[in-house]
Parts: C-alpha cells; structure tokens; sequence
C-alpha cells in the first residue's frame, strides 16, 4: 500500500509516498514494521527513495 513516510521505517525518508506491507482495520491502516530486509532489497528500497526524492526535487519550484 502507499503511504506518506514518517522517515522512521525501513530507512524511507520521511514524507515520500512509498509501498509497504500494510495491515488495515475498520478504515486505519499500519506499516507492517520489523521485517527482515536482505541486502538486496534494501538497495532496491534506497534505489527507489532515491529516485522519488530526485522527482520531487524536480518537480519544486512549479509547486511555489
């Protein structure tokens, strides 16, 4: 599910809308935290933040 980050899980920024494993409860939902994450996905998750905080950067000055 994407979510707007608080910066505290998985090594996601905060505030960027990223997937995580969600659970969700009579219309709340919560990040799934604690999950094992291996090397190679965490690059993918670092690749992926990276490419969206460079989108946003981008995008700035049209949003003033």
């Amino acid at each position: 599910m994407s979510v707007v980050t608080d910066g505290k899980v998985y090594g996601v920024p905060k505030d960027l809308i990223f997937s995580f494993p969600c659970t969700c409860d009579k219309g709340s939902y919560k990040i799934v935290e604690g999950l094992k994450i291996n090397e190679f996905t965490q690059k993918g998750i670092d690749a992926t933040a990276k490419e969206l905080m460079s989108e946003r950067d981008a995008v700035q000055s049209m949003l003033k």
